[in-house]
């Protein structure tokens, strides 16, 4: 992955934004322009290496020019490559990115087919969703966005809430049209928008897939950045350069995966999805209920990290604390994470049971698409004070992190609570 010493990205990215706005844009042309002052900066600053780049195409796996860091990503760079590249003025650096992945389930079980129950799942009850769907609001009209291990579209409670027009992108394993094998993106879109045997939150709303992780659940830095500038302005699954659309972005990008430690390669992506009105929904990780436990991104000050909550309305024994290492309260929320079943791959009527902060993350996700619906164009920080608002206290375990007991809200175990579908929609 190569870095430029002018990648002003921060100071870029203000002035589309701002300027967008002052002349009244649209939500659209706030992204576009964010989306073409960036583009421009990378073409500028980036010129010299990819025209070194270009020399050594032939061996060279793939490049993605990463405009939404001033980066490029580079698969199967010899170090014929990068002494060349070393040679240039303007490069600050080039690295390995760093590797990540998957926020593993702490438990998974395949639930035998024609076994699930009848009626809604645990964890869309207790977050009363369906009080949600009496009112009329079920996620119609909304779209959502997840960066996983991709998806099994046909899968039956799926294949309605696929949008396949610029609708899949997959850096890490090259794949031209939807897969998950490994299981674990598809589990969590159910969850979202699942509509057979109770398991999603938003049964009306729409997806779309970025396949940041290859099928044993291993990602990259480069591969995650990858992903976060094709939810801005999706493109075709051959480019990012092919066909960008900045009007066919998701409200929300759910994110289940990360990186032990604090690393702050994602925050640009982050401050993009929020300016572009996308809400950075990550999973807080399962290291436990020690604290400073988070994983990151998820430990990020500007990111909707997300806990999880059992059936007992506790939080889990496996759902990682807070505070981040900017001493700020995390997670920001919770909702159920235990023994949540939903979508499997092993076939279109296949069903599995996990548990993890990554099967409460995406109760979160599809709670945001219901607000959405209610109010479009909602900001992220109307949709972040409105899950807030909304949130229900837990059963304390008698923890304390950060001096706060998990009596008192928001504290570094549960937020600010477990989130709570008709109390939100009422806050908003």
């Amino acid at each position: 992955m190569i870095s430029f010493k002018n990648a002003d990205v921060k100071n870029v990215r203000t002035r589309a934004v701002t300027q967008a706005r002052a002349l009244g844009g649209s939500l659209t042309a706030v992204r576009q322009s964010m989306f073409d002052a960036l583009t421009a900066h990378a073409d500028e600053t980036q010129a010299s290496a990819l025209k070194v780049i270009n020399k050594h195409r032939s061996s060279v796996k793939r490049v993605i020019p990463l405009w939404i860091t001033n980066q490029i990503s580079v698969k199967g760079a010899t170090l014929k490559l990068v002494e060349d590249l070393a040679l240039l003025g303007d490069i600050s650096e080039v690295i390995i990115p760093p590797q990540g992945g998957l926020i593993e389930p702490v438990t998974f079980q395949e639930v035998p087919e024609g076994s699930v129950q009848a009626g809604e799942q645990w964890g869309i009850l207790a977050i009363d969703a369906p009080a949600a769907w009496a009112q009329g609001i079920d996620g119609s009209g909304v779209l959502i966005g997840s960066l996983d291990t991709g998806v099994r579209p046909s899968h039956v409670a799926l294949r309605d809430h696929y949008r396949a027009d610029h609708g899949w992108f997959d850096p890490a394993e090259d794949d031209l049209t939807p897969t998950d094998l490994h299981g674990h993106g598809t589990h969590t879109i159910g969850t979202m928008v699942g509509s057979a045997n109770g398991i999603g939150v938003a049964t009306a709303a729409k997806f779309i897939s970025c396949k940041g992780m290859n099928r044993y659940g291993g990602g990259t830095a480069a591969d995650f950045i990858a992903c976060g500038q094709f939810f801005v302005c999706p493109h075709l699954p051959t480019d990012p350069r092919d066909d960008p659309r900045c009007d066919l972005a998701p409200v929300a990008v759910g994110n289940s995966w990360g990186f032990i430690g604090n690393n702050g390669f994602f925050d640009a992506v982050i401050d993009s999805w929020i300016d572009a009105g996308i809400a950075p929904v990550f999973a807080a990780g399962n290291e436990g209920t020690s604290c400073n436990t988070l994983r990151s991104p998820g430990n990020a000050a500007k990111a909707i990290t997300v806990g999880a909550t059992n059936d007992q309305n506790q939080m889990t024994y496996f759902s990682s604390a807070g505070p981040s290492y900017q001493s700020v309260i995390k997670p920001t929320i919770s909702a159920p994470g235990q023994d949540t079943i939903s979508c499997g791959i092993s076939s279109d009527t296949s069903y599995t049971s996990m548990s993890g902060t990554s099967m409460a993350t995406p109760h979160v996700n599809g709670l945001i698409a219901l607000l959405h619906q209610k109010k479009p164009n909602v900001s992220v920080a109307e949709v972040q004070a409105a899950l807030i608002a909304g949130a229900q206290p837990t059963t304390p375990i008698g923890r304390t992190c950060g001096g706060i007991a998990d009596s008192t809200y928001p504290n570094n175990h549960v937020g600010y609570g477990r989130v709570s579908a008709p109390a939100s929609l009422a806050a908003l």
